[in-house]
């Protein structure tokens, strides 16, 4: 699929076969399934998608950072951009233990991690894609600050950290931006006291 080849044009997973694989999984994934095995076509593509999953040498930034890089370049024929964020609560709870790496939700028996993906549209509301990311954990549920104080400063941090390292100006509580320089550089900024 054509679409697929550039969409992920900047995908860098220090081997060739690796790259196929994730695009053919991409593929695989476009087609409407109820679960991994239904997206797959058979035993081998899913043993093919576990080996992906388990390898340390594919991450998910090195993915998300090809498709955010692809959506930025979409975003060059624009002049205004609307960039608009989302916050995505990830439950991982388990019955009998927690999972490693994630921390408390809106409560200390919930556990998992927050994803705020900045997605850009244009301003006649077409989806250019996502152009960036913050993953966070939190450590520990802060209870001297009110949830509305709680939700604003979380925002304005994620803001302040995409706007530090991609380049995007915001112009306005509406977020209406222009597009001052591209960078996929990942920093890791503690959110943890939100």
């Amino acid at each position: 699929m054509e679409w697929i080849e550039s969409e992920f044009a900047w995908l860098e997973l220090g081997d060739l076969r690796r790259e196929k694989r994730v695009k053919t999984i991409v593929e695989q994934f476009s087609r409407i399934a109820e679960s991994q095995p239904g997206a797959c076509m058979g035993d081998s593509d899913l043993e093919a998608l576990y080996r992906v999953a388990k390898n340390p040498a594919i991450t998910t930034d090195a993915i998300l950072d090809a498709h955010q890089q692809a959506a930025i370049v979409r975003t060059a024929s624009h002049a205004v951009v609307v960039l608009a964020q989302d916050t995505s609560v990830i439950d991982l709870t388990k019955p009998s233990r927690q999972v490693k790496g994630t921390g408390p939700l809106e409560s200390d028996d919930k556990f998992g991690f927050f994803l705020h993906p900045l997605y850009a549209l244009s301003e006649q509301g077409l989806p250019l894609g996502m152009v960036d990311h913050v993953l966070w954990t939190r450590q520990s549920i802060l209870t001297n600050v009110d949830r509305p104080d709680k939700e604003r400063l979380r925002k304005q941090s994620c803001y302040e950290c995409i706007g530090s390292r991609s380049g995007w100006e915001f112009r306005s509580v509406s977020l209406t931006c222009h597009r001052i320089a591209a960078s996929t550089t990942r920093s890791t900024t503690d959110f943890s006291a939100i």
